[in-house]
């Protein structure tokens, strides 16, 4: 029994120390898709253009179409975002490729 508290004591000790990762989103408002890149990305009407990080996300915005309304969020602390098609309700997660920031 002495030994089960020590431990269970301990856990605690050392998940206290430990910081919860949750990944933070910060919403930077809805934009519709003004164009299309050649490398798979889009121009939205913020005047920034975006391309997906991965092959898979290129994939997964395949479907997006020109004037569709896209949510734009930004993981904090990260120059990753993360675009949800508010009418397909599919996410994608892209880079910002525009000159300006």
């Amino acid at each position: 029994m002495r030994r089960f508290a020590l431990i269970t004591l301990c856990l605690v000790a050392v998940c206290a120390h430990i910081p919860l990762s949750a990944v933070t989103f910060i919403k930077l408002g809805n934009f519709a898709i003004d164009g299309v890149t050649s490398n798979g990305g889009f121009i939205l009407d913020d005047g920034h253009a975006y391309k997906p990080v991965s092959k898979h996300q290129k994939k997964s915005a395949k479907s997006w179409q020109l004037t569709d309304v896209i949510m734009l969020l930004r993981k904090k602390g990260a120059k990753k975002y993360l675009l949800v098609n508010t009418r397909t309700g599919e996410k994608c997660k892209m880079r910002n490729t525009s000159i300006r920031n």
